[in-house]
């Protein structure tokens, strides 16, 4: 049975190690693919096997980041002593230009866990992440032909008066590998390309679609 747990984190990093009374705000300077380290600290005697902090970013993903998530976590966790744990990880490669702060702590002991809110000790970090992404509307798509299935319809997308076009397979790596992302504009409203799967085959479509790709479907073909 998980006991009532009064959690301390400590930054383990360059700063001297500080008890969480004592600690009000830490804003560390990171970029994607820095390790984060901390202590925590539990009141009682718990036997886990894992603890996981969550950061989530203060604020909006910036508007030349489309698509980058706005939470991460790190769960690589080493017991120093009863009660008392190092976890670390390391920035993903796609987290956006921000301050984020750890919110939750989640403690595992299988097959059981426990959330805990971390807000209380106001721990953040900045996320340096100099990368932008202009993506320009997508203006076209080309059918695969009079396939009967909507789903296997679409071949390419892409803006002819921008002069760039690529096939659905390299949209779709793109929007999963976060190096890309697309929108629609259609009298005025944008709407976000996202990746699907129907049948066991990925296709692409919108947020603004149900379950058939209509809204692209309804752009003029890719010449």
């Amino acid at each position: 049975m998980l006991q009532k747990l009064a959690i301390a984190l400590i930054v383990l990093s360059s700063l001297p190690l500080a008890q969480s009374q004592d600690l009000k705000v830490v804003a560390q300077q990171f970029k994607p693919r820095d390790t984060v380290r901390y202590r925590i600290e539990f009141d009682g005697v718990p036997n886990f096997e894992r603890v996981n902090l969550g950061f989530y970013l203060v604020g909006s993903v910036p508007s030349d980041q489309p698509g980058l998530p706005n939470y991460f976590a790190i769960d690589h966790t080493t017991e120093v002593k009863p009660s008392v744990f190092d976890v670390d990880g390391t920035i993903p490669n796609n987290i956006p230009n921000g301050t984020f702060e750890v919110r939750r702590v989640v403690a595992t002991i299988p097959p059981a866990s426990k959330e805990y809110d971390a807000t209380s000790f106001h721990i953040t970090i900045r996320v340096a992440n100099a990368a932008k992404y202009d993506f320009p509307p997508l203006k076209s798509i080309t059918p695969r032909g009079s396939h009967y299935d909507p789903h296997e319809r679409i071949s390419h997308i892409g803006n002819p008066r921008e002069g760039w076009k690529l096939s659905e397979d390299d949209a779709i790596r793109a929007i999963e590998n976060y190096t890309s992302s697309f929108y629609t504009r259609i009298n005025g409203r944008e709407a976000e390309v996202v990746v699907a799967a129907h049948n066991g085959r990925k296709y692409l479509k919108t947020t603004a679609d149900g379950y058939r790709p209509d809204n692209l479907l309804s752009l003029p073909e890719c010449n």
